[in-house]
């Protein structure tokens, strides 16, 4: 009778100092959150991120030429194999003056409509005319895709080129005097015959045209 009862109080402690532990591993794994599995073979699909606007497209793009010159002679070749692959793309073919190609390759590349060729006075959109003759013609946003067309005195008799221009790039900013442009076919001098793709400061005048493409914002 004793043993019996020594038995029933040794398993009445044993289930006591277990039943504890059991508990707190319980506790343990409810209070964990869930693992969840992302890992996919998908790709990231472009409405994942914010869209860019065309100018930021313009301006990012356009960051990666600046400095890019040519080699092996005028308007002959680049020291950057992608600008030069968008120059081919946009119609350039070695030889050819390339700063109107370079400002076409631009706004393809960032599918922005465009009508401009190698030839630098098609740079001037006519339909959408923000500043020319030494004046704004409309108003303008900072993020608006504007080309600048820059017209030579040499070539203000010559009939074949409209309004003489020579030479054209995309503008990063206009000031109130001057305008920031990023311009290929360029040098020191400013010249419309240089050799690389630099940015430039443009004072706002007569010679000056800028023109909008693309969308309004």
């Amino acid at each position: 009778m004793v043993k019996n009862i020594l038995i029933y109080i040794y398993l009445l402690l044993t289930v006591s100092c277990v039943r504890p532990n059991i508990q707190s591993d319980i506790i343990l794994i409810d209070s964990v959150s869930p693992t969840i599995d992302v890992t996919t073979d998908e790709e990231p699909s472009i409405d994942d991120f914010e869209d860019i606007t065309q100018y930021e497209c313009l301006i990012e793009t356009s960051d990666e030429f600046i400095g890019v010159t040519e080699k092996g002679g005028n308007n002959r070749d680049f020291t950057n194999k992608e600008l030069k692959q968008m120059l081919v793309d946009a119609g350039w073919k070695s030889g050819l003056a390339w700063c109107s190609f370079m400002v076409k390759g631009l706004l393809d590349h960032c599918d922005i409509p465009n009508n401009v060729t190698g030839w630098s006075p098609t740079s001037y959109n006519k339909k959408d005319v923000i500043y020319t003759n030494g004046e704004f013609k409309q108003k303008y946003k900072n993020n608006d895709v504007l080309v600048m067309s820059l017209s030579y005195n040499k070539f203000k008799d010559d009939k074949s080129r409209y309004k003489a221009i020579g030479h054209t790039g995309i503008i990063e900013k206009v000031r109130e005097t001057n305008v920031i442009t990023r311009e290929g076919n360029t040098g020191d001098d400013g010249g419309r015959d240089g050799d690389g793709f630099y940015k430039k400061v443009r004072p706002l005048s007569k010679n000056l045209h800028i023109t909008r493409y693309g969308i309004k914002n």
